[in-house]
């Protein structure tokens, strides 16, 4: 039968690692004059842990002196090689095309390992005991994220660079919280954000304090060695300890655990992951020590994550940062790894997740709403579980009702698909497509927890499948990815292009889902599709276009019987669910929804 799932409660402390969870760098081409004369295009890759540039087809370059030029990793040092200048892939010499290569697949090896090493590196500490009152496949989710919440937002200046914009405590306090913040060219506050995603459940607002002034300056907290930033996280200590005066630490412990998890820092001036210069610190999630390593303990109350965000955008001018960058951080404080590949060039989830490159979406002043997936980790959405022969009639738009499908692989609960519909509206408007959004989900703790998730090209675990079976970035190639898309996509089965692949072998030994998916279809914003049958009916089709004639008894799938309607109106009211519908000899198996 077709199900919401439900869960069980339990109680379960776990132990994780305090890595540091970031956005990922900013898309961004430059061009830079060489020495000898030419133009080099580059691009800021990586995260949190190492950082470099890159010509357009994927060959490390470090800038020395008044040039970039090709790059290897020495130990854990990103390091000249051989003072050969670099140069666009056009526009090198034989030799230099397979030097460069060489040196891109030497680093494509070494760069998996310095960043797991960087990761190790991290303290060990106890991550807050929750309550887990939901399960969906091999998940165990936390208590639902609802009610009236308080956050922190520290406005800090260094002690040589200070924020820019006007009146930034009343400007910032407006950013974070006001309904329907439309200045700086914002869709809406951070408050916003989250209220629509939750459906209304969630009301994160914020206490704003500052600017405080830090005692050292940006490049002492932003400096770099071999890739990544030295003392971000003094940054933050510093942060809370001039912070002290002004508020109660404990107001921000949410589940009464003594510990206060939802800081964040807004720093003076630009980050490096849009391209500002390695001295500025790169957007980050992590934990909050003194020196010594130690808890810092600020009114009896442990000060647990913070993350951290830029007050200005781009590298240069005043503009406000957009609040992408903020929400993906926060959306790390909730339990969200980064879907993005957190060690390389894998696709993950690119525009389509705000864990992704979703963030920057519209300069960052419209980041893409929740996937579905996001919405079910969070307790706003439960899917529904299609296993027997359905037709799906007007699926509603993911952003007006928490309705979303879900396909399971029956030999691992913790595979699965899941299908939305994401249309161009609201805070998905800067979508580059729109249709039903199918995800294939592979979830492992232990990656989720490493934030490892789409670092294996063979094996990513939070993964678009695209309609035109093409994973390319560019607004050309993105208005394909969603069914049934430009290329009127309208199946997903085992043997359409592209098919319905598992990592995990189904009961039957395949590595396919073997559920197919018919007659996709998108009309006036919303999907339809049949499952496992080509011709299955809904309820509303039925009764509209009179493919049963009434009057109609309706039976539960376990026989019960439930009453007789007469009109579609009079369906539309039974709850959610799969009935038998009855009229006469004939028998129709519908869904409502």
């Amino acid at each position: 039968m077709n199900k919401k799932l439900r869960g069980f409660t339990c109680l379960c402390a776990v132990l994780a690692a305090p890595f540091l969870y970031a956005v990922p760098a900013r898309k961004v081409v430059k061009s830079v004059t060489q020495p000898d004369g030419s133009e080099l295009q580059i691009r800021l890759c990586g995260d949190e842990y190492l950082r470099y540039y890159e010509t357009l087809d994927g060959v490390p370059v470090k800038e020395s002196g008044n040039g970039f030029y090709y790059a290897t990793l020495s130990s854990d040092t990103l390091a000249v090689y051989a003072d050969m200048l670099a140069h666009d892939a056009g526009m090198r010499t034989p030799e230099e095309s397979q030097k460069a290569d060489s040196l891109k697949q030497i680093f494509e090896g070494l760069v998996t390992e310095i960043r797991e090493q960087r990761k190790s590196s991290q303290i060990i500490r106890r991550a807050p005991t929750r309550v887990t009152s939901r399960v969906f496949g091999g998940q165990e989710l936390g208590a639902p994220m609802e009610g009236k919440k308080k956050g922190l937002v520290i406005l800090v200046n260094f002690k040589d660079v200070k924020m820019q914009i006007e009146n930034p405590h009343e400007t910032f306090y407006r950013y974070m919280n006001e309904e329907g913040y439309r200045e700086n060219g914002q869709y809406g506050s951070v408050r916003d954000y989250f209220l629509s995603q939750s459906y209304g459940k969630f009301d994160f607002s914020f206490d704003v304090v500052g600017p405080v002034t830090l005692p050292n300056s940006m490049s002492y907290y932003g400096e770099n060695r071999n890739g990544y930033d030295l003392r971000a996280g003094e940054m933050a200590l510093d942060a809370c300890k001039l912070a002290k005066d002004s508020v109660n630490f404990s107001d921000y412990d949410w589940d009464g655990d003594g510990e206060a998890e939802q800081i964040f820092v807004v720093y003076a001036g630009y980050a490096e992951s849009n391209g500002a210069p390695a001295n500025t610190v790169w957007p980050h999630q992590s934990y909050v020590q003194e020196r010594d390593g130690s808890n810092l303990v600020i009114d009896g109350t442990v000060v647990g994550k913070y993350a951290c965000s830029s007050e200005l955008t781009g590298t240069r001018g005043t503009v406000l940062s957009g609040i992408g960058t903020m929400c993906h951080e926060f959306s790390h404080c909730f339990g969200l790894p980064d879907f993005y590949d957190t060690y390389g060039t894998n696709f993950g989830m690119d525009v389509w997740s705000l864990m992704d490159y979703g963030c920057y979406n519209n300069n960052g002043n419209t980041p893409i709403g929740y996937t579905a997936y996001e919405r079910m980790v969070c307790g706003w959405l439960d899917p529904v579980v299609l296993t027997e022969a359905t037709a799906v009639r007007q699926m509603p738009i993911l952003s007006d009702e928490p309705v979303a499908y879900a396909l399971m692989n029956d030999a691992n609960e913790s595979e699965y698909y899941l299908l939305e519909n994401r249309q161009q509206k609201g805070w998905d408007t800067y979508m580059p497509g729109h249709g039903m959004m199918v995800v294939h989900v592979d979830y492992d703790a232990r990656v989720w927890g490493m934030n490892t998730v789409n670092t294996r090209a063979s094996r990513q675990r939070m993964s678009l499948i695209p309609a035109d079976n093409s994973l390319k970035t560019g607004n050309s190639s993105y208005a394909g990815d969603l069914f049934p898309g430009t290329s009127q996509v309208t199946e997903l089965t085992d043997t359409s292009v592209p098919c319905a692949l598992l990592h995990t072998p189904n009961k039957s030994g395949l590595g396919l889902m073997s559920k197919p998916i018919y007659n996709i279809k998108e009309e006036n914003g919303l999907i339809s599709f049949d499952f496992l049958e080509k011709n299955s009916t809904s309820v509303r089709t039925a009764l509209q276009e009179g493919a049963v004639k009434g009057p109609w008894t309706v039976y539960r799938t376990d026989g019960t019987k439930v009453g007789v309607v007469t009109t579609r109106e009079e369906a539309d009211q039974l709850p959610s669910g799969v009935y038998l519908l009855r009229s006469g000899k004939e028998v129709r198996k519908v869904l409502i929804h």
